[in-house]
């Protein structure tokens, strides 16, 4: 009986912390417009809070644009410090998610940014909405 009860406990906290052994990285929907030009430009996103520190990168899955062929730059920047990311090239593939790495190692439980740039439209704009990942 004993057994029993110890051996069920211990079933109770193995499955707990395999549950909680999952790191989820927080994301935050974007809308930037990009204009070749650089006027009227909404180029940043919100804010989102960086939690997954098993890997030194950020993610950007685009879900709309406002053409068919466009594209923009895009990195990641820490909002209270001075850690920055390559520069990504973000286009048409909806859905696909493009990587990029910090060029430093990225702290952890600290805010981070989207910074998007002109890559190319036909109509001189880029209007994007997606997901981004810190």
């Amino acid at each position: 009986m004993k057994n029993k009860i110890r051996m069920t406990i211990l079933m109770i906290c193995a499955c707990t912390m395999m549950l909680g052994i999952n790191a989820f990285a927080e994301s935050t929907d974007y809308t930037i417009t990009v204009t070749q030009s650089g006027a009227n430009e909404d180029n940043i996103s919100k804010r989102t809070k960086r939690t997954d520190c098993d890997i030194n990168d950020f993610c950007v899955t685009p879900r709309t644009f406002n053409t068919n062929n466009a594209s923009f730059w895009a990195k990641s920047i820490q909002l209270y410090g001075s850690i920055e990311s390559e520069e990504i090239y973000v286009e048409n593939g909806i859905g696909e998610s493009r990587y990029g790495r910090y060029k430093t190692t990225a702290p952890c439980d600290e805010y981070y940014f989207m910074k998007a740039r002109y890559g190319y439209s036909s109509t001189g704009t880029v209007k994007s909405t997606g997901v981004y990942e810190a």
